[in-house]
C-alpha cells in the first residue's frame, strides 16, 4: 500500500482540491481538466485515490469550508499513527520501554505526537485565517505602488501581476473565481489558466477576462484601456453583448457616466489610431504591430515611441514623476518624437525632445515648461 508520506505533498494538496470540488460539482468529476490532471502521471492517480479513501471516511463528520484542512490533518496522523496497535506482552514476559506515550493499547512515539501537533497547529491557525477570509473561503488581498514604482507580484495562482506607477488593487480568490479590482492605476497579468477558475480584471462593473492570456488594463479618468498581448480577453459590460479581444489588438471602454461620443482620450500611449470597428463606448484598435511575447515596455521600464506626439509622450513619462514636464504651446505638443526612454528618467526624456523638437526648456521646483524656442530678431543672428 502507498503511504502518504511516498507522494509528493504539492501533489497530495493538488489531489485534494480535487476532491472537495467534485464533492460540491460531480459533473467536474468527467471534465477534462480533472481527467487531464488524473492522468498526468501514476503518482496522480496514487495520490487521487489515498485522498478519495480518506475523503469518504470523513463523510459523517465533515464541516463545511474546513474539509481541506481535517483532510490535511488526516494524512497527517496516517502518516505519523502506526497502522495497527502492537500487542500487550504476555503476563510474566518483558518487553522493552516505549519512547513515547502509552494509551494501554497504543504506543505512539515522541516523534510522532510532536508532527501531529505541529500539524494540527498549522490546521488550526489555517482554519482560522479561512473563516476570517470572509463568505465562502474567498482569500483577499492588496496591493498597491507609489508614483514612480514598477511592481512585479506573484500571486497565489502562480499568475504574475505587474503594477504600474501609482496602482491600486485588491484581489479576490475563490474555488470558483479569480477576481482583481483596479482601483487606479495599470496592471498587466501573465495568466495561469484554469479554465474552471476565470480570471477577471474588473474597473467598476466592466470585466476583462482571460481566456488564456497576458493582457494589461489602465483605469483612466473617461476611458479604461485594454491591450490584448496573447490569447484573448472577453469585455463584459452591464446590458451589453459581450466582445472578444485578440492578441495584438486593444480596446477602450467608455467610463460609466460619460458620454462615449464626446469625452475625451486622455489615455492615448502610442500607436492608438483605431483601424477596426467603434461602437458605442467601445473602440478596438490594433496595437501597431506583432504584439510583445514579454509585455508592454513599461513593464521593464522602458516607453517606446515611434511618431508619438510629443503631448502624448510627455503624459507616458509624467506618471512616473512628482515633477510635471508641461508643453507650453499646441505646435510644440503636435510635434511628434521617436526612441527608447527609460520611463523613471525624467531628465533624459527632457534633454531628448528638447534636442529633437528644439524646445526650450524652463524648470521650476515643481514642473519643467517647454517652450518653442523664440528665433533672435533679425540683425542679431550670429
Amino acid at each position: 500500500m502507498t503511504r502518504h508520506s511516498d507522494i509528493n505533498t504539492a501533489l497530495l494538496d493538488e489531489a485534494a482540491d480535487w476532491a472537495l470540488r467534485i464533492e460540491e460539482d460531480p459533473a467536474l468529476r468527467v471534465s477534462e481538466g480533472f481527467e487531464r490532471w488524473l492522468h498526468r502521471s501514476p503518482d496522480h492517480i496514487a495520490a487521487f485515490t489515498s485522498v478519495s479513501g480518506l475523503w469518504d471516511d470523513t463523510a459523517p463528520h465533515r464541516i463545511p469550508r474546513l474539509n481541506r484542512w481535517a483532510l490535511a490533518l488526516r494524512v497527517a496522523l496516517e502518516d505519523h499513527l502506526p497502522a495497527r496497535a502492537p500487542r500487550r506482552p504476555r503476563a510474566g514476559g518483558t518487553a522493552p520501554a516505549p519512547s513515547g506515550l502509552s494509551t494501554g493499547r497504543l504506543s505512539i512515539p515522541i516523534p510522532a505526537i510532536r508532527a501531529v501537533a505541529l500539524t494540527a497547529c498549522v490546521v488550526v491557525c489555517v482554519a482560522a485565517a479561512l473563516l476570517l477570509a470572509g463568505p465562502g473561503g474567498v482569500d483577499r488581498a492588496g496591493y498597491g505602488t507609489a508614483i514612480g514604482e514598477i511592481r512585479q507580484v506573484a500571486l497565489r495562482d502562480a499568475t504574475v501581476m505587474h503594477l504600474d506607477s501609482a496602482t491600486r488593487v485588491q484581489t479576490a480568490f475563490s474555488d470558483r473565481a479569480r477576481r482583481v479590482d483596479l482601483a487606479g492605476g495599470r496592471v498587466f497579468v501573465d495568466v495561469t489558466r484554469m479554465a474552471d477558475r476565470p480570471f477577471t480584471v474588473h474597473v467598476g462593473d466592466t470585466g476583462f477576462t482571460a481566456l488564456g492570456t497576458a493582457y494589461s488594463v489602465h483605469r483612466d479618468t473617461a476611458r479604461i484601456r485594454l491591450e490584448v498581448y496573447e490569447g484573448r480577453v472577453r469585455i463584459v459590460r452591464p446590458g451589453r453583448d459581450p466582445v472578444t479581444i485578440t492578441a495584438g489588438d486593444g480596446a477602450h471602454v467608455a467610463r460609466p457616466n460619460t458620454d462615449p461620443d464626446t469625452n475625451q482620450n486622455t489615455d492615448t500611449g502610442p500607436n492608438t489610431d483605431p483601424n477596426t470597428h467603434t461602437a458605442t463606448g467601445l473602440e478596438i484598435f490594433a496595437l501597431g504591430g506583432p504584439a510583445a511575447p514579454d509585455g508592454p515596455a513599461w513593464t521593464r521600464n522602458r516607453a517606446v515611441f515611434s511618431a508619438t506626439p510629443l503631448r502624448d509622450a510627455v503624459r507616458e513619462i509624467n506618471r512616473y514623476t512628482t515633477r510635471k514636464v508641461i508643453v507650453a504651446d499646441t505646435a510644440l505638443a503636435d510635434h511628434r518624437i521617436s526612441g527608447v526612454f527609460t520611463l523613471t528618467d525624467t531628465d533624459a526624456f527632457i534633454r531628448t525632445a528638447a534636442l529633437i523638437t528644439g524646445a526650450a526648456v524652463r524648470e521650476t521646483d515643481t514642473a519643467v515648461h517647454l517652450s518653442a524656442a523664440v528665433a533672435p530678431p533679425a540683425g542679431i543672428r550670429d
